[in-house]
């Protein structure tokens, strides 16, 4: 039953991941460029900031769809897909198994069993995906060719701990936002569900998309850190010395907003994905266990 229970979670997360992905990669493209435009700031050698001056939601719209049309909104959509479905199968599957067993073994504290279990099942899945994501980056920077011819440059050029490189920047900004959105989503489905048990899995979509985009920006300046990390990398510069360091450097130069770059970008997009991803997810785990004689 363990594995019938692996593969249905499989299937779902299949399933959910694509409807994502299909409506949220041309925000996330926008929230790339955004961040990548606030990076040349620092590290000019990547772009000049002159020729890419994007610094809001809508410059960046602009700015794709005038220099490379729509099909720039869903560049890097392959490795996206590619990256993504496993992680999350691995995450939502090892997600469940570790708030169950957390929630069954902390009889008095289960209310941080959801942010143990959601920081625990990121590292995991986040780890066995790092040369694919490293990947995504790096198609998504501008490089050119498919994910085997780029797995196999960089394996040749730079070793293959090179494509682990920004494991530790993904984790910095992951972590975080696993633990404070599963938190918060498993309380408010509770909440919402105990006000009006009829919600069913409407619960699921509102108390996703609240959840996700709060956490998005609360972790924000991680992820403008993790971007500027593995940008400086692509860039061929010298790596920063640590990731607090290089937050410091930012914030001591730039000022604190530039910590927040595309934070209203990337709370539209963890609100829709993460509403659309856990609501879609419970649904179809409600249809296949009633399909089940």
């Amino acid at each position: 039953t363990a594995q019938v229970s692996t593969g249905v979670n499989t299937v779902k997360c299949t399933l959910c991941r694509i409807y994502v992905l299909e409506y949220s990669q041309p925000v996330a493209m926008q929230v790339w460029r955004l961040k990548q435009t606030e990076a040349c700031f620092s590290f000019a050698d990547v772009v000049q900031a002159k020729q890419f001056p994007m610094r809001t939601l809508r410059d960046a719209l602009r700015h794709i769809t005038r220099t490379e049309g729509i099909g720039g909104l869903y560049s890097g959509l392959a490795p996206t897909v590619a990256t993504t479905i496993p992680s999350s199968a691995l995450y939502l599957t090892a997600y469940e198994y570790a708030r169950d067993a957390l929630t069954e073994h902390m009889e008095s504290q289960k209310s941080l069993a959801p942010g143990v279990a959601g920081a625990s099942a990121r590292s995991f899945a986040a780890t066995a995906v790092s040369p694919l994501e490293m990947i995504r980056t790096r198609i998504q920077a501008g490089a050119k060719g498919g994910m085997v011819t780029l797995a196999r440059e960089i394996v040749q050029s730079e070793g293959s701990a090179a494509l682990f490189r920004g494991l530790g920047a993904t984790l910095w900004r992951d972590v975080p936002f696993s633990a404070l959105y599963w938190t918060g989503f498993e309380g408010c489905k509770k909440i919402a569900l105990e006000a009006n048990p009829s919600l069913g899995v409407t619960a699921s979509f509102m108390s996703g998309a609240l959840a996700g985009g709060a956490s998005a920006f609360v972790t924000t300046p991680f992820d403008v850190v993790k971007t500027r990390h593995q940008v400086h990398f692509a860039a061929g510069t010298e790596p920063p010395p640590t990731l607090t360091n290089l937050m410091s450097d930012i914030y001591r130069k730039e000022g604190g907003a530039a910590l927040m770059t595309g934070w209203s970008a990337r709370t539209i997009k963890a609100a829709a994905a993460c509403s659309i991803m856990i609501g879609t997810y419970d649904f179809v785990k409600a249809l296949i266990h009633s399909m089940r004689p």
